[in-house]
């Protein structure tokens, strides 16, 4: 090799140096750009769990809400059977009076006015549920846009007339009860109609209950989908080190035999 100049060999190796020079760049922008995927990546996943958790809570405490007005549904119900017969047998059963009563007329009269009583109790606590229902509904503080119209639907259903419940609980005189069968038969058939009426107000609650497991699962879903995305491309980072790595132990393996190369090639001259 003359001096200043190199030779077809040197040349070579040069090219073959920077060729790998070149590769273990690109490895590392790969292992950079894939780390910027796995920080995307990671930020839907933190998105999603936090879906996924506040979504089971919601789930949890619509269904608990679910179950308390289905509850209070059931056990308003059988009130209202056990106060129709109470009072239905206290004033318009004759046989079971003398049966139960005879000589006791204080006594009766004294149940009378209890269950009269509490017969209208029991209907002023159905109208009360109704209220309480839509304020704890409304607690929830749901997303208006998705759920809105359910809630709209429940606000639509429970919206019943309490103004002319309540004058028809004002018109029965406790002291005095009901002057007929036909009038105590009214009362119930209105009670009757406000349970069915609260019953059919759970159902949009339901309704919100199974859109909200919907999205539940789509959150879960895409959580396991996220995860195994970023476990292959942490392991593609790791390829894209290695292969760095690898190129830049080549590329200075090139260089030092370029250079005994030279070396040799000076002494020679």
């Amino acid at each position: 090799m003359r001096r200043g100049k190199l030779d077809a060999i040197s040349i070579t190796f040069i090219i073959i140096a920077g060729f790998f020079a070149l590769l273990s760049f690109a490895s590392d922008q790969a292992a950079v750009q894939t780390e910027d995927r796995v920080r995307d990546a990671n930020v839907k996943y933190q998105n999603h769990l936090f879906h996924f958790n506040s979504g089971k809570d919601t789930i949890k405490t619509v269904g608990n809400i679910t179950y308390i007005l289905r509850s209070k549904q059931i056990n308003l119900s059988n009130d209202t059977r056990f106060l129709l017969d109470a009072v239905g047998n206290l004033f318009f059963n004759p046989s079971y009076v003398k049966n139960n009563f005879k000589n006791q007329d204080k006594y009766l009269s004294d149940l009378k006015f209890m269950y009269v009583g509490k017969f209208l109790d029991h209907y002023k606590e159905y109208l009360n549920e109704f209220t309480k229902a839509i304020k704890l509904v409304k607690a929830l503080n749901l997303d208006e846009e998705k759920y809105g119209s359910y809630i709209k639907n429940i606000e639509s259903i429970y919206n019943i007339d309490f103004d002319y419940h309540y004058k028809l609980i004002e018109s029965i005189n406790v002291s005095k009860g009901f002057a007929s069968i036909e009038e105590l038969n009214k009362h119930y058939k209105e009670i009757y109609l406000i349970g069915e009426t609260f019953d059919s107000g759970i159902l949009p609650i339901h309704s919100i209950v199974d859109s909200m497991i919907e999205d539940f699962m789509k959150h879960g879903e895409e959580l396991s989908l996220i995860n195994d995305k970023v476990v292959k491309l942490k392991s593609y980072k790791n390829f894209f080190i290695l292969f760095s790595i690898l190129f830049q132990i080549l590329s200075l393996t090139a260089l030092l035999i370029l250079f005994r190369n030279i070396v040799e090639d000076r002494l020679k001259d």
